[in-house]
């Protein structure tokens, strides 16, 4: 089945020519941050975010790094930086030419990468009937997550809380759909079971960057707990 693309082409997205061809090789020359082998569309698009991811959830394979600031729902993708423009003419290409999951993949996370939240959530729940060990289904969890944060969207964290299980029910070990579940548990104030569920990211993975944000949210959720005035707080 196509995947919808949004009504808009690869060149229109991302510029043309060679210009974006010598971008992409430029954005996309950071092996440390995908591993071994050759880049995929998918893998490519993680490497893309080198200077700071762009939401609040954990998108899967990703290598740590700190949210930068986010975009707000509905931005024009031509207010991206140009490798990010030349990542989802790509992208949107490769979808195109071959739907495939992986590339479907990142497509979704190009959009997600240029706040359009929208229309990665629509990609992401077109795929999810493929969704085999849990890994799209994380991904949609930090979508409904990143749409929920910019536009105000509440229950978008009950649909995030889902995906996420979804996901767990799939891959029980899945530390980016754990993550992901205890932001979403946060963002339904469900303060004591975002407690617990970020003790359990912590039993998967104990240490790194992603560890470190879990410890200051849990500090974090400690601290609500203990103070009737902070309870009340809205979270930011």
């Amino acid at each position: 089945m196509p995947i919808s693309l949004g009504g808009r082409s690869a060149l229109a997205i991302g510029g043309g020519g060679a210009l974006v061809a010598s971008v992409i090789v430029a954005a996309f020359a950071r092996p440390a941050l995908f591993g071994r082998g050759t880049p995929t569309a998918h893998r490519q698009l993680l490497a893309a975010f080198a200077d700071g991811r762009p939401v609040d959830g954990r998108l899967v394979g990703l290598v740590y790094q700190p949210v930068r600031a986010p975009r707000r729902a509905g931005d024009d993708v031509r207010s991206g930086a140009l490798p990010l423009q030349a990542a989802i003419a790509a992208a949107t290409q490769a979808a195109a030419a071959d739907p495939s999951t992986t590339n479907s993949r990142a497509l979704a996370i190009a959009r997600l990468a240029l706040g359009q939240y929208d229309q990665a959530v629509s990609v992401l729940e077109q795929i999810s009937a493929r969704d085999e060990d849990g890994t799209i289904a994380s991904d949609l969890a930090a979508a409904y997550l990143a749409r929920a944060q910019a536009s105000d969207r509440r229950e978008d964290f009950g649909r995030a809380l889902a995906a996420a299980q979804r996901a767990l029910r799939k891959n029980p070990s899945l530390a980016e759909a754990r993550f992901n579940r205890a932001l979403a548990l946060e963002g339904v104030l469900l303060g004591t079971a975002a407690q617990t569920a970020w003790r359990a990211f912590l039993e998967v993975e104990p240490s790194g960057g992603w560890a470190v944000e879990a410890r200051q949210h849990l500090e974090s959720a400690d601290l609500r707990q203990a103070s009737p005035e902070l309870r009340q707080a809205p979270r930011r």
